[in-house]
Parts: structure tokens; C-alpha cells; sequence
């Protein structure tokens, strides 16, 4: 699939042109690729995140038979996706198993959104610090400035699996003494960590985005006769002002 912005420029301003067929009767073709740099992209952004990604390091609290649930609110309306949570491994020998959460804080109850379960096996390599990704099995819309608590929760031995955190005057992780099972319904937190900020965000698609060529990353391709150009190539060449290798 191609993309050519028309004329003005205008934000969201791109003309689908589908495959190749337009130019099929063209001869001694030639492509050209580009890529549109992000600050040169007239498209908006289609997916957002909300949550904490500020933790770093091995400073953490540990999710072994203990749900850590920091609460947070997106700006805008969209569709969660997924759940990232920064894990850190004391352990390393065993397998343990992590998974996560999505509750809506206001409206109470049980999850709106789990996640499939990721297993880690320390003894071979497994168990290395940092973000993991756990892909929610449904995908509940979500509304702007609305709470949700993001859910972290494993059956580690010897807290061997913690949550990333970071130390945040005026924030709060609440916390679920509960052994490693089913989601509860309701959450009911035991208490809170405090001045602390787990490393924990959800990725969701942005409602009504616009859709097209993706904020940064486009490839375009032109293509014309050897001489003279084709005016499409030269459309791209002009909008873009420079070519990005």
C-alpha cells in the first residue's frame, strides 16, 4: 500500500494509492524509499499509554503471592491492548509464572481485562531484568481521566519476582496480600507502599484515531520512468525536502 500526501499538506491530508496497477504502463521503472522522519509526519498518534515507566535498576517490591496495583488514569478514550510491567529476578534457579490485570478503580468489582500468563525459567537465561509485555485476552474500552489499577501478581518463591519502583514523593503503591490464584473480586487492597511509583503502564488504541502512515516509521515508495521522473515521485521528494536513508 502506498501514500501520497496531496497537495496542502494538510494534517491527515494522504491519498491512498493501493498497489502499483496506476503505473503499470510505464517503462524501465524505478523505486525510490524513503522514510518519513517523526517530526515530519502529518499523521497523529493511534495508540497512547498511561501507567509509570520511570523505574529502573533492582529497586523493587516483591509480587510473590503479593498484587501490586499502582492506579492510574489515560488522557484519552481508547482501547486497552496490553500491560507492561519492569520485573525484577532475585531468583535464579526456579520457574515462576507472572501475569497481570487491568481493574477499573471507580466502578469496583473484578478485572475488566487479564492478561495470558508468562512463565520464566531462571536456570536457562530467562530471568533478566526489565519490561515484559502480557497481551489482555479482551480489550475494554477505556474512558479519559478515569482510575484503573494495573495488576501485577506471580508465584514466585523466596520473592524471587518483583515489580520495578521508583521512590515518588506523594505517590502510593497499593497493595493484595493474596496467595497466587484466581483475580479477586473485589480487589479489596490490604494497604499501600508509600512515596513509591511502580513501573507499570498500559498501552491502548487511541479512539477515533486517524489512520494512515505511522507517526515515524513510513516507507514510501515512488515510482516513474528513468526520464522524466513521474510527478508522484516528485510529489514525495518535494513534501519531504530531503531524503532519509
Amino acid at each position: 500500500m502506498f501514500y501520497l500526501p496531496q497537495e496542502d499538506s494538510a494534517a491527515d491530508a494522504w491519498v491512498k494509492l493501493g498497489n502499483v496497477q496506476p503505473f503499470a504502463n510505464v517503462d524501465s521503472t524505478w523505486i525510490e524509499l524513503y522514510r518519513i522522519p517523526t517530526a515530519q509526519s502529518p499523521m497523529a498518534a493511534t495508540t497512547g499509554w498511561f501507567g509509570s515507566q520511570d523505574a529502573t535498576g533492582t529497586t523493587q517490591r516483591s509480587i510473590e503471592d503479593m498484587i501490586l496495583s499502582p492506579v492510574y488514569a489515560p488522557s484519552e478514550n481508547g482501547t486497552a491492548q496490553s500491560i507492561t510491567a519492569y520485573l525484577v529476578f532475585t531468583g535464579t534457579t526456579g520457574t515462576y509464572t507472572v501475569k497481570t490485570a487491568l481493574y477499573d478503580s471507580v466502578a469496583g468489582g473484578g478485572p475488566i481485562a487479564e492478561s495470558s500468563v508468562r512463565s520464566f525459567n531462571c536456570a536457562t537465561g530467562e530471568c533478566i531484568n526489565g519490561d515484559y509485555t502480557f497481551t489482555l485476552t479482551t480489550n475494554p474500552a477505556i474512558t479519559t481521566g478515569t482510575r484503573y489499577r494495573l495488576a501485577a501478581w506471580s508465584n514466585s518463591t523466596a520473592s524471587a519476582v518483583g515489580l520495578g519502583r521508583a521512590t515518588v514523593t506523594g505517590y502510593s503503591l497499593p497493595y493484595r496480600s493474596l496467595v497466587y490464584g484466581a483475580w479477586p473480586n473485589p480487589f479489596a487492597q490490604s494497604g499501600s507502599y508509600s512515596s513509591t511509583r511502580g513501573h507499570i503502564y498500559c498501552t491502548y488504541e487511541i479512539a477515533g484515531a486517524p489512520t494512515g502512515p505511522p507517526l515515524g516509521t513510513l516507507m514510501m515508495m515512488g515510482i516513474g520512468r528513468s526520464l522524466p521522473r513521474h510527478p508522484f515521485a516528485e510529489r514525495v521528494r518535494n513534501y519531504m525536502n530531503q531524503e532519509v536513508e
